[in-house]
């Protein structure tokens, strides 16, 4: 992973705390924005990525900050990261985020079709007039942002396919829950 450091998150972290609205979406894991720390540790190995992802969620949980749908495909709730009580402990506060009032959990089902939306991650942030629309994808090297009009339509389209895709909010609320309990059962044994 990228230094947590660099002048890409800090960037990143202030489009986060401006934006309006945040659409994210990640086709293997649990976006950065809704992860746990021991998660975010398991995924990338690294404490200071993992503290900069802390610290960028805390524009979830202040008042006015931006409504926020997390698209998960049901595969990355099937992957174990870490280990099994790693996953339990986020696929319960996945299940709980689905009570907060800015942030929405949605699933995408193993059994939608395919289609070319869900090969890649994405991240699309809209804000207040003026101010136009940032898209960007986190990579093992790099955060790239996206602000060229084309490249914001492809976005947005995506966003737009990937909500056709998502059960809706007490089915989501429901898969989440039933994967915690499944890990919740596996480390009991």
């Amino acid at each position: 992973m990228h230094d947590s450091s660099s002048d890409t998150l800090t960037a990143l972290a202030v489009h986060e705390h401006t934006a309006r609205t945040v659409t994210s979406y990640e086709p293997l894991t649990v976006p950065s924005l809704a992860q746990t720390e021991d998660y975010a540790y398991a995924l990338t190995r690294n404490r200071a990525v993992t503290q900069a992802r802390m610290t960028r969620q805390e524009v979830l949980r202040r008042t006015g900050g931006p409504e926020t749908v997390i698209y998960l495909h049901e595969a990355a709730l099937r992957l174990v990261v870490g280990d099994r009580k790693v996953m339990r402990d986020q696929l319960l506060r996945l299940t709980l985020m689905c009570a907060w009032d800015q942030i929405h959990p949605r699933v995408i089902p193993m059994n939608a079709p395919l289609h070319v939306a869900l090969r890649h991650p994405a991240t699309l942030l809209t804000f207040t007039a003026p101010v136009k629309p940032l898209a960007y994808t986190e990579t093992e090297t790099a955060t790239v942002f996206h602000d060229d009009p084309g490249a914001i339509t492809a976005y947005q389209v995506k966003m737009n396919h990937l909500e056709r895709l998502v059960l809706p909010p007490t089915e989501s609320r429901a898969v989440l829950a039933r994967w915690a309990d499944a890990y919740d059962r596996d480390t009991r044994t």
